[in-house]
């Protein structure tokens, strides 16, 4: 088994990755629920058949140059 390490991405979390490993991030898709049950859905599991979209965005980032991580703070920072 190839050696691996832990490392905690800018949302906190903690992943275990191989060694080799300089940049990671992870992607998340959000869709809005725009009915008048969200609750509904959301107990059985399902997407709201009249969800909107907000695309793909990093949720979460991690580069092994801490300064690649701060420029990449501070872009999100500014873009919010």
């Amino acid at each position: 088994m190839a050696d691996t390490k832990e490392i905690t991405m800018s949302s906190g979390s903690r992943v275990i990755v191989p060694s080799g490993v300089k940049q990671l991030s992870i992607r998340a898709k959000v869709i809005r629920c725009k009915c008048s049950n969200p609750k509904q859905h959301a107990d059985a599991g399902l997407v709201c058949p009249e969800g909107v979209s907000e695309g793909t965005r990093v949720v979460a980032y991690w580069h092994r140059n801490p300064l690649r991580r701060l420029a990449f703070r501070i872009k999100n920072f500014r873009s919010r």
